[in-house]
């Protein structure tokens, strides 16, 4: 039994890795009937972030350019491998109605998300009563770090940098970028 299962999970890494490598050389999207629209770009960002929530979201953004892709590439690759090795020739079509919905998807979640940033964007109001929470929270992390790095070797360094991901959630002045 043992042996059976490694030879399993070896074989199902190999077309999962296999699979990956094939739609990444056809760009992920060689069986869509309609080309995606483009993602949203950078230069759509709002000038002004309004503190904690414009951060948040423009992760969330990140994370939609980045996950959905990654997952509907795996998603896809290992349905038509099990797919093929069931023997059906549908694959390629299913393969490629599902690459076309992902790409739709992650690109209307991320207009929605663009979207949302605009609309919170007059809170930056908030921005001069919550910045100097944040600042006073990051620096006191920091100097944690710092004064008992000792004590929490090896990640003294590790908390002191963690003040910068706090710094990460500060807002902007609406004016700038």
């Amino acid at each position: 039994m043992k042996t059976c299962m490694g030879t399993l999970t070896r074989s199902a890494a190999v077309v999962t890795a296999a699979a990956v490598v094939s739609i990444g050389l056809c760009g992920g999207s060689a069986y869509a009937a309609d080309p995606p629209p483009p993602p949203p770009d950078a230069s759509s960002l709002p000038p002004g972030m309004v503190a904690v929530v414009s951060p948040a979201m423009s992760t969330m953004l990140w994370g939609n350019t980045v996950f959905v892709s990654i997952g509907c590439a795996y998603g896809t690759a290992e349905m038509a491998s099990t797919m093929n090795g069931l023997g059906s020739d549908d694959s390629s079509d299913l393969a490629g109605a599902v690459t076309n919905g992902c790409a739709r998807y992650s690109s209307a979640s991320g207009q929605a998300i663009l979207q949302g940033m605009q609309a919170v964007q007059p809170l930056t109001a908030i921005n001069p009563y919550v910045n100097p929470g944040i600042a006073a929270f990051s620096a006191a992390v920091a100097d944690f770090g710092r004064t008992h790095d000792a004590v929490l070797t090896p990640f003294g360094p590790t908390v002191q940098t963690f003040a910068n991901s706090i710094d990460f959630f500060r807002g902007t002045d609406p004016k700038t970028r």
